[in-house]
């Protein structure tokens, strides 16, 4: 299989364990950016943010921190930013909201609730 993301190319036969960090390294990043939006968005429903203004807010951090991650690894040498990566990132936090909130609403029998 090959993957290809910007410039890079990955080949899970001809080198197996860079295809694997690769992947990794993307998963990690799912991981994290859905548990820092999921952070976010119970902090800010503990100070009073709720509902669409605190998901609204958490999703402009989530983007924010991601693009100046994104921004700073451009800057290293033999590092690349792309805005994919930041998309990436993104879809990790709508991905760890889904299941806090609508599916995790819908499997306790109550409407969604997001934050405090």
């Amino acid at each position: 299989m090959n993957l290809v993301v910007g410039a890079t190319a990955c080949n899970n036969r001809r080198d197996p364990v860079r295809f694997l960090q690769f992947c990794l390294g993307k998963a990690a990043h799912l991981f994290l950016y859905g548990m820092y939006g999921l952070s976010l968005v119970r902090a800010l429903g503990g100070s009073g943010l709720v509902g669409a203004r605190g998901l609204g807010l958490a999703a402009l951090l989530v983007v924010l921190v991601a693009a100046l991650d994104e921004h700073n690894q451009a800057r290293i040498a033999g590092r690349s930013g792309r805005p994919e990566d930041v998309a990436l990132d993104f879809a990790g936090f709508f991905g760890f909201l889904w299941p806090y909130g609508p599916l995790g609403a819908l499997l306790r029998g109550t409407p969604p609730k997001f934050g405090g």
